[in-house]
């Protein structure tokens, strides 16, 4: 026996791809990617007021510390 849905399986399917696009778009992990970038020896990271450069040559070592769901994710980014 065919049951109609009334349009819910397209309605339901249409509010999961905007879920899943509204999470991807604040996912962490991609965020950090895109975010950072190495050029030569100087770090450089797309800030909201614009790019900022660290020059890595002046750091002996730089440590990493992160908490919290996305910080696994944030740390594989950051080639962690």
């Amino acid at each position: 026996m065919h049951i109609p849905d009334n349009g819910q399986d397209k309605a339901r399917a249409a509010l999961e791809a905007i879920f899943r696009a509204g999470v991807a778009r604040v996912d962490p992990e991609r965020l950090v990617r895109e975010s950072l970038r190495l050029s030569a020896e100087r770090l450089i990271v797309d800030t909201a007021g614009g790019e900022r450069a660290y020059d890595l040559t002046q750091f002996e070592r730089i440590i990493v510390l992160g908490a919290g769901k996305g910080a696994g994710g944030v740390g594989r980014a950051g080639g962690g």
